[in-house]
């Protein structure tokens, strides 16, 4: 139920109360100048990921809005860490906050190398974990 909310917060969120939502909002528009083929071939004008802009395309054909596109991502992400922190942790609780203190701490950064730094830190907790390092913090 607490990862159901955490996840909602970020999905549900009046675009442009954040740095970069108003710029994410504007390549969701931007989808409507490109056909689903032009995004898997990587013809289109902008340097966005193409994964990115697939998954805006899609989201805009099934009839989806731009908070949809931000629900998914947040859905996905967050699955992938909660689900990490609750299988390797014993203190979960404590893990998580843990991870949402750095992840406050680290969205004033760019967008981009948000999601790669949280990649990097949850391969390291499982490294650590598997070396039985991280065993003795948490």
């Amino acid at each position: 139920m607490f990862c159901m909310v955490l996840i909602s917060l970020p999905a549900f969120r009046e675009i442009g109360v954040d740095n970069d939502s108003l710029s994410y909002s504007e390549i969701f528009k931007s989808t409507n100048n490109y056909s689903i083929g032009q995004i898997i071939s990587g013809n289109y004008e902008s340097n966005i990921e193409r994964g990115f802009m697939l998954l805006n395309k899609l989201v805009d054909v099934f009839g989806g809005d731009f908070n949809s596109v931000l629900f998914i991502v947040a859905l996905l992400t967050g699955l992938l860490n909660y689900t990490i922190i609750y299988k390797i942790c014993r203190f979960p609780f404590t893990a998580l906050l843990i991870y949402l203190s750095f992840f406050l701490f680290v969205q004033r950064l760019y967008a981009d190398t948000i999601w790669a730094k949280l990649f990097n830190c949850l391969l390291g907790y499982l490294f650590l974990y598997q070396e039985e390092i991280l065993c003795i913090c948490f």
